[in-house]
């Protein structure tokens, strides 16, 4: 009798495992991306796609403020119900500017980090 060499083929296994590969590495990319939300970047009050764009006209303003003005303020914690914050803003000789038109945006987080010290009496 003579004896038959099997061969065995192993694309198909790899074929498959290629593929259960992908979607471990799909559910990997999607738990990252939920555990590592991207939070708006509100430095200059503005979304950072709106930034990107006008960058360089923010930064010549800015040096033009801070070669006018000193603007100093207290950066205490905020309190539900108990907030305060104080601005000086003076001429570079030191003077107080008087009635200075301020505008100021107060907004909650991007994220819920620090869900647990959210007042939920308070919307």
């Amino acid at each position: 009798m003579s004896k038959v060499k099997t061969e065995r083929n192993y694309y198909p296994h790899a074929v498959i495992g290629m593929i259960i590969g992908c979607v471990i590495a799909c559910g990997y990319t999607i738990k990252i991306a939920l555990d590592n939300p991207v939070e708006m970047d509100t430095y200059y009050m503005e979304k950072y796609q709106k930034v990107d764009e006008n960058i360089n006209q923010i930064l010549e303003l800015q040096e033009k403020f801070n070669a006018k003005f000193d603007l100093s303020y207290s950066t205490e914690k905020f309190h539900v119900g108990q907030n305060q914050i104080t601005l000086k803003l003076s001429d570079k000789n030191g003077k107080a500017i008087e009635n200075a038109q301020v505008v100021m945006m107060l907004s909650r987080p991007e994220t819920n980090k620090r869900k647990s010290h959210i007042n939920p009496n308070f919307c």
